[in-house]
């Protein structure tokens, strides 16, 4: 089912747009890694598991004032993976 992946996805952003990170990261493998380069503004390595892939993103999340979205524009089904093309709304602490 092509559009289950597509469903997938949207569901986990949808989730993490709610901050309700136990379900977002649900969605992810066990064996999963997030590889942040040591230009990134946050804590830059590589984070392994669910649990620390989970924790860096709501870090990550924290650092923007409430209100912080990703809202996928288009998402396409490659068959082993969905192609999505997302947009992010944020504003820095301080900027209003």
């Amino acid at each position: 089912m092509p559009q289950e992946n597509v469903k997938v996805v949207r569901d986990q952003f949808a989730a993490t747009n709610e901050r309700d990170f136990p379900p977002a990261i649900s969605h992810y493998a066990e064996d999963v890694e997030l590889l942040v380069d040591p230009a990134a503004f946050l804590e830059a390595g590589t984070f392994k598991g669910r649990d620390a892939v989970g924790q860096w993103f709501a870090d990550w999340f924290r650092t923007f004032e409430p209100g912080y979205r990703l809202e996928i524009e288009e998402a396409q089904d490659l068959g082993d993976a969905v192609a999505a093309v997302p947009r992010s709304r944020a504003l820095g602490p301080g900027t209003r």
